[in-house]
């Protein structure tokens, strides 16, 4: 037994796996659970059996009551089922402190000798050991003055460097004693030290994570880029792992990213088909059959079931080829498994307890198999061909590079989370970063679809396979033989050009030669197509090759108010144009639901019409008419009839907007004919004032004719305010009709 204990026993191995179970287990025989926390080294095993192993080294801790206050606080941890990584940080952090009170007098074993002054001094000690590492870590390693700074840190027993306080452990280390000295504030206060205690807010802020490399890359930190992970992918690096297993585990973490417990819970049959109907283009319905993969969820203890692609299929089925192979012990004559929870990727360690494939890898296995098939990629680089850290590809980083490409791939929020099996919204968003693809296509697409022309009207979204011609007079303005795009003559609209007068710049006669027509020296004209040098013609002659300004001022050219009218009108022509294209879009898929018997959703009609989601919302008879025809394919009468009546109101509404168009123009109209009555009023007296009427023998037959005129003029108008008020009426008549019918609940029989 002695020399079972002092025996260097290797620390892996299979033919001494159970000689260092003996040697870790012998000490246990007189171990006392009541008085194990009274021990310098307390083993955590002996305390609560949960721990599987692990120890609190307390040997360091000179001052008693600073030790019995920490063995008390592990006890309590140990009893309330904390983390083992929680008792030992207790240890770590009275360790910490117990190394500042050797610096005082007395070496701090009276605790009413530290008192507040102590404690103020050892938070100013432990912030300058952080100052330190963070000028440390910052240094590279040949760096001669990293040396310097490793002097004024603390030695490592183990000899592996100086001992960090890196941010994270200095939270660690402050809150943690705090915690410890808050549960023996009564025995401090007895023993005279009550001010040995820690206020919340002496316990610096926790450090919150860095995201800034994440932000200026577009991907979350924890994913790895799209060029590792395709080369991660590719045949000849996977070809570098063990055939089999590791091979087999390390590439479908890759595919399906699911946590590593997940993959090493895989049951053999885990694959499960399912025939999905597809939409076809044409709007032809196809079943198919597509695989699921199918896993228990530890974390929130249900099932899920995500879709495979037909790749991934042929890596699980390459694995339970490989099980067939391997152990034929654990199948039957036809290749099923003997025991319905045989695993995927099982142990092969047999037991008493595992004799059908049962039971998983160990945890740590995986992340060995990863760190080998990395030992033995000769290279592997970033998207700038540069060399990338190696310590940020781990098996959970295959789940984040999961959802950070399909989220590049532009695949919603909302699909997303279900393919990540997460419950809320929110913790889907954390796996993943916006990439700047994206945003810059966003930025693109809002600026294409905010564009006007140079009359103010507002352009269209323009595609790929718009021609350039529907662009014209955008950032841009004509001249003399093509268009100039300088930004100040855009602004002025043609009027601040180095050459408008038709003057090149490097003369100050025109220019009419053959070889430099106006504008053609000018570094921001742009000659048009049709811009080749001719012969000049008799228009040519009169306007000397002048700009289009100078020729207004001349006389020779229509009014700019006349060129922004037409442009105007050409782009509320385009619009009612791009209106009914729309339209027509709208009826074609309805007339499609109808010939196919299919119903779609009014969200399915505007995508497959590539229209606005809202455009049936603001056109109510298409959306009562899409109603109509689903509600005839689902052979509701009820829904049918509703649909007819919406329909009718729906034509009611629109038959009012018309009737108020005419009132309208018929008010437009009526106020034109005033005001032409009045100018030839105007003009006629004005006549009359300046012609001679002394000498004029007749005056008072014109003065006759002028009264019949206007007798005759303001007889006009009334007749006119006359038929405007009949109309008026037809118009109320019609609209409380209108709302007779609406009102009454009638409704019409539907279409059969």
């Amino acid at each position: 037994m002695t020399d079972l204990l002092t025996a260097d026993l290797p620390a892996k191995g299979q033919n001494t796996t159970f000689l260092r179970l003996w040697q870790r287990s012998v000490p246990l025989l007189d171990a006392d659970r009541e008085s194990e926390h009274r021990r310098a080294v307390i083993r955590l095993n002996v305390l609560n059996p949960r721990h599987g192993g692990g120890a609190a080294d307390l040997s360091d801790v000179h001052a008693p009551w600073l030790l019995r206050a920490v063995q008390e606080h592990i006890l309590l941890l140990s009893s309330s089922g904390a983390s083992t990584a929680r008792l030992q940080s207790a240890g770590y952090a009275a360790r910490w402190f117990a190394m500042f009170l050797r610096t005082l007098p007395g070496e701090g074993r009276q605790p009413a000798k530290v008192g507040r002054a102590g404690m103020t001094m050892y938070l100013r000690w432990l912030a300058a050991r952080a100052r330190y590492t963070s000028d440390y870590e910052a240094l590279a390693a040949d760096d001669p003055r990293r040396e310097v700074i490793a002097e004024r840190l603390l030695p490592s027993l183990a000899g592996a460097g100086p001992l960090l306080v890196t941010p994270q452990r200095h939270w660690g280390l402050v809150h943690t004693l705090r915690a410890i000295l808050d549960q023996s504030r009564s025995p401090l206060a007895e023993a005279g030290a009550a001010e040995v205690h820690l206020p919340a807010q002496d316990v610096p802020p926790f450090p919150e994570r860095d995201d800034t490399d994440s932000e200026l890359e577009g991907r979350s930190q924890d994913a790895l880029p799209e060029t590792v992970f395709l080369q991660l992918m590719a045949e000849e690096n996977l070809a570098l792992l063990q055939d089999g297993t590791p091979r087999d585990f390390v590439e479908l973490s890759l595919r399906v990213g699911r946590r590593s417990w997940e993959v090493r819970h895989l049951e053999f049959d885990c694959v499960q088909w399912h025939d999905v109907d597809i939409e076809a283009p044409d709007g032809s319905v196809q079943r198919r059959r597509y695989p699921f993969l199918v896993y228990w969820m530890q974390k929130v203890r249900r099932r899920h079931k995500p879709p495979l692609h037909l790749t991934d299929v042929d890596v699980l089925t390459r694995q339970q080829d490989h099980l067939r192979r391997e152990y034929p012990q654990w199948f039957d004559t036809d290749g099923r498994p003997l025991s319905p929870r045989l695993l995927l990727f099982p142990t092969p360690r047999l037991t008493r307890a595992d004799k059908f494939g049962e039971r998983p890898y160990d945890s740590s296995t995986s992340g060995y198999w990863l760190d080998v098939g990395m030992g033995r990629i000769p290279q592997l680089l970033d998207e700038r061909d540069q060399d990338f850290d190696r310590s940020r590809v781990f098996p959970y980083a295959f789940r984040r590079t999961y959802a950070q490409l399909r989220a590049d791939a532009g695949v919603p929020l909302e699909i997303l989370q279900v393919l990540m099996a997460h419950l809320e919204p929110s913790t889907t968003q954390i796996y993943y970063r916006v990439s700047h693809p994206r945003r810059v296509e966003a930025v693109r697409a809002i600026a294409a679809k905010y564009q006007f022309d140079i009359s103010g009207g507002r352009l269209r979204a323009r595609g790929p396979a718009d021609t350039l011609a529907d662009r014209a007079g955008v950032g841009q303005v004509p001249v003399p033989g093509g268009t100039c795009h300088e930004m100040n003559n855009v602004r002025a609209d043609g009027t601040a050009a180095r050459c408008a007068t038709g003057v090149s710049p490097a003369s100050s006669s025109p220019s009419t030669s053959p070889s430099s027509p106006s504008c053609a020296s000018c570094a921001t004209a742009r000659p048009s197509s049709s811009s080749a040098w001719r012969p000049p013609t008799a228009a040519c002659e009169v306007t000397g090759g002048r700009s289009p300004q100078w020729q207004v001022s001349k006389g020779l050219a229509p009014e700019r108010t006349t060129v922004l009218d037409a442009g105007r009108q050409a782009a509320a022509a385009r619009r009612r144009a791009d209106s009914e294209a729309c339209r027509q879009r709208v009826l074609e898929v309805i007339a499609g639901m109808r010939k196919t018997r299919r119903a779609l959703s009014d969200a399915e009609i505007t995508r497959r019409a590539a229209v606005n989601p809202q455009y049936l919302q603001r056109h109510r008879d298409l959306k009562a008419e899409a109603e109509a025809v689903r509600a005839h394919l689902a052979d509701d009468r009820p829904r049918a009839a509703a649909a007819a009546a919406a329909r009718q109101d729906a034509g009611l509404a629109v038959e009012n907007r018309m009737l108020l168009e005419q009132n309208t123009a018929l008010r437009r109209d009526l106020e034109a004919a005033r005001a032409e009555l009045r100018a030839v009023r105007v003009r006629d007296l004005a006549a009359g004032v300046l012609g001679d009427l002394a000498s004029t023998p007749d005056r008072d037959a014109e003065v006759e004719a002028l009264r019949g005129e206007r007798d005759q003029a303001l007889a006009t108008v009334r007749r006119a305010d006359n038929e405007l008020l009949a109309l008026r009426n037809v118009v109320q008549r019609l609209m409380v009709e209108n709302t007779r019918l609406l009102g009454s609940g009638h409704q019409p029989p539907g279409d059969s």
